[in-house]
């Protein structure tokens, strides 16, 4: 059973409506059982056209309070709509959860909802780490490792309220967090040390040619190495990503190609291998299927350094991963003087920790001010 969750702001009336089609759609081919649309106080009012498109089609509609704190990408303000949308969601169903306000939906969708990818093995031998189920996913980026996309996920009930239900503490813990890596990198950085050692010296995202150098840099470290092993195979144990059939995307066939290719070749900047596209506003490559992730943990690249180095890293993560982030740290702030990592040397025996900027902003808390914030955020998204 499929339930679909929309939470969020409408923003733009026109696609939340072409949303309510999509959802009507759906349903007649049996393929959606049910709907809930969780959002703030008041908007609903504001765009009464698409409260009753939604009505129309049976969907719940949940009107939430605003917290009184904004966070990175207003993730806090995601997570809560998320989790009070939820609990109008009967337990041990499927949810698809969407954003009201960018992407329609479109038949691709169906292949998904249609399917059975989440409790399918494929044949890995790997069994999910941080869920009960794998959790599908739209894409994401090599370079940051649990950067998916939060237009579309689909799980489990319980899954999604897990990756939803945000660890606010790894603001400050963690180095220049994505909001998107909140949900997805949370879960399984509680599982896996390598990648929570990595969260706490993550670049984030800058210009594409600094991303470019610091791409250049990750192939010269060992952590680098271990990096991408533990994300590949945390990606394989607990996700599947894109529109084709992973059992497609895991076969010989598509996995022939990539052995002619060198590991580097396959994860460069202007990769050309399918499902792998170049993001020139960032100078990274995006994936929109897991066959590198599968060529990562299956050794089918052509044989060279690093090729090599990937597999002293497999052999690492057979034991224990005894290699500094801190190190690493230096490393990238060597390369970008500016980095403000979160452990500096003062001096012999004594180190400092660099004053972080929390992206954390109190909002307004009279019912006046509340008032005069949500008219200025409306009219600012009217202006784009």
């Amino acid at each position: 059973m499929n339930w679909i969750l929309l939470a969020g702001l409408v923003r733009d009336p026109a696609n939340a409506l072409e949303q309510a089609k999509q959802i009507r759609r759906l349903m007649d081919k049996g393929l959606v059982q049910g709907s809930v649309f969780s959002t703030w106080h008041g908007e609903f009012e504001r765009y009464p056209e698409v409260r009753e498109a939604f009505l129309a089609i049976g969907t719940v509609l949940v009107e939430c309070p605003q917290p009184t704190l904004r966070f990175p990408g207003h993730i806090l303000h995601q997570s809560l709509s998320l989790q009070w949308g939820l609990e109008h969601i009967p337990a041990n169903v499927r949810v698809l959860r969407i954003r009201p306000d960018i992407v329609p939906m479109n038949e691709l969708i169906d292949y998904v909802l249609g399917g059975d990818w989440l409790t399918r093995d494929y044949g890995l031998g790997l069994e999910p780490t941080a869920y009960s189920h794998r959790v599908w996913a739209h894409s994401g980026l090599v370079g940051w490792p649990f950067y998916l996309n939060d237009i579309l996920f689909y799980g489990y009930k319980a899954d999604i309220a897990r990756l939803s239900n945000v660890d606010l503490k790894h603001e400050y813990l963690y180095s220049e967090l994505a909001p998107e890596q909140f949900y997805h990198l949370g879960p399984i950085a509680a599982v896996n040390p390598v990648l929570d050692l990595y969260a706490r010296v993550q670049r984030n995202k800058h210009s594409a040619s600094e991303n470019r150098r610091l791409t250049q840099l990750l192939w010269d470290s060992d952590f680098w190495y271990d990096v991408l092993y533990a994300q590949a195979k945390e990606l394989l144990s607990n996700y599947v990503v894109g529109f084709m059939d992973p059992s497609i995307i895991y076969s010989e066939p598509q996995q022939a190609p990539l052995r002619d290719l060198s590991l580097r070749e396959v994860l460069s900047p202007d990769s050309t291998i399918p499902f792998m596209h170049t993001n020139p506003v960032i100078g990274s490559p995006d994936f929109h299927s897991l066959n590198w992730a599968y060529a990562v943990v299956n050794d089918s690249f052509r044989s060279d350094e690093t090729s090599t180095r990937l597999n002293a890293a497999k052999d690492r993560s057979l034991g224990q991963v005894t290699d500094n982030a801190y190190a690493y740290a230096e490393e990238i702030r060597q390369a970008f003087p500016h980095y403000q990592g979160p452990v500096r040397p003062a001096s012999e025996g004594l180190y400092y920790r660099p004053h972080k900027h929390l992206n954390i902003q109190a909002q307004a808390s009279d019912e006046y001010a509340k008032k005069l914030e949500e008219e200025i955020n409306h009219l600012r998204r009217q202006i784009g």
